[in-house]
């Protein structure tokens, strides 16, 4: 069995339609089964911030990827210590620093999954839209927690963190991946062990669809403000709005 699979959807209609039953075989979603992570452009790959600053600092061609990948947590948790000691609780905790870290914009090796394939809907086109996207079709990544591939000792480990002390996590069912392995992308680690059973799925939508989807998705109560529970949200959300209210005129002036 491949690791990996690709589902195609027409529209959003056709994805609420199918997408559980294509999850699985009894049509009926079990909550903790699968994590998922959106993506605005379906031809990104799984890689996190770390990767993509290493790719562009290094080319690729030098110094060691993990190895700098721990000098940045390295030198976040000494400034840390050195600045804000009342953190000492997070200081200490491998997991809680990584996060921490990652929250707050240095590069690291987690990538940002949730319980809710249609929170990661929402950011795959929110993002498509508040950037402008001209990809053909957003990703909805699903991933198999049971897969034997995601643990520690094999490289790629699911962190689930507490989220009562991070109301944002909390809001979106956060959790994270922590790649620890040569390899930059997850489907590359996934494909590096082809006898594994299937452990992504890739759910690939029309990028066109975004007005739709986004409507649909803010009537479930899923926006910038309950995703972001802070000012910021209002502020992304009222962006978000103005542009999409912008793109129905585009197309009604059209027709």
């Amino acid at each position: 069995m491949p690791a990996m699979r690709i589902l195609q959807y027409r529209d959003w209609s056709h994805f609420k339609a199918e997408y559980v039953g294509d999850l699985f075989a009894d049509g009926i979603f079990r909550v903790g089964d699968y994590v998922f992570r959106g993506q605005s452009d379906d031809a990104w790959p799984l890689e996190t911030s770390f990767d993509r600053w290493f790719r562009i600092r290094y080319k690729d061609q030098a110094g060691d990827r993990l190895a700098i990948a721990d000098s940045l947590i390295r030198e976040f948790r000494a400034e840390l210590t050195r600045r804000y000691p009342k953190h000492e609780a997070l200081i200490g905790a491998e997991s809680e620093i990584i996060a921490l870290a990652q929250h707050f914009g240095v590069p690291t090796r987690l990538l940002d999954w949730s319980a809710s394939p249609y929170i990661a809907a929402f950011f795959s086109f929110s993002d498509a839209v508040s950037l402008s996207m001209t990809s053909k079709g957003v990703a909805i990544w699903a991933l198999r927690k049971d897969a034997p591939i995601w643990n520690s000792e094999a490289g790629v480990a699911l962190i689930e963190l507490p989220g009562g002390g991070n109301e944002r996590l909390r809001e979106q069912l956060g959790c994270f991946t922590l790649n620890r392995t040569p390899y930059r992308t997850l489907e590359e680690y996934v494909g590096a062990s082809p006898e594994e059973p299937l452990a992504l799925l890739k759910a690939v939508i029309p990028t066109e669809e975004a007005s739709i989807a986004l409507a649909d998705l803010d009537a479930m109560g899923i926006n910038h403000v309950t995703t972001f529970p802070e000012v910021v949200g209002c502020a992304l959300a009222a962006q978000l709005r103005v542009l999409i209210g912008r793109a129905g005129e585009s197309k009604a002036s059209v027709a």
